[in-house]
């Protein structure tokens, strides 16, 4: 019987253990998710890898004019406008970040659009959620003497 009892404690206690240890699994999942930002979606355009750029290497954004050195489209980049982006600023930064990572020089065509993003139904009307997502391509110059 004393053995019984022994056991059913230790067992007791490895559910409260199991219980905490979930617990906090979850709110390290979830301090992840809410760190790391929001999330941006990459089409690669180009075949192979390119060597990343350092952090401090100035992307440039062509929003209306194209560069007039020769290039290649190595990524085509989009990102949704969350509540934690709120300037144009930051959301530059954001694919800025990107672009360097990809071993991009410049993001070309950088525009916004807004796309539905659910709908929520009460008292029989509906209401759509919107969120404007942003896009552009990233690319590299042919030549060194175009990325100063």
């Amino acid at each position: 019987m004393f053995i019984l009892q022994i056991a059913a404690g230790n067992s007791y206690r490895g559910v409260h253990t199991m219980r905490y240890a979930k617990l906090a699994l979850l709110m390290l999942v979830t301090a992840c998710a809410v760190l790391s930002g929001p999330t941006v979606r990459v089409t690669k355009l180009w075949p192979e890898p390119l060597e990343p750029r350092p952090a401090n290497y100035e992307i440039r954004i062509y929003q209306e004019k194209r560069p007039r050195c020769a290039f290649d489209e190595i990524a085509r980049l989009s990102t949704d406008q969350t509540a934690d982006i709120h300037t144009g600023d930051a959301l530059a930064e954001i694919l800025r970040v990107k672009a360097r990572e990809l071993g991009g020089d410049a993001i070309i065509n950088l525009a916004s659009e807004t796309h539905t993003a659910g709908a929520t139904g009460t008292d029989g009307q509906v209401t759509l959620e919107k969120t404007p997502v942003w896009s552009g391509t990233v690319i590299r110059f042919k030549s060194l003497k175009c990325a100063e």
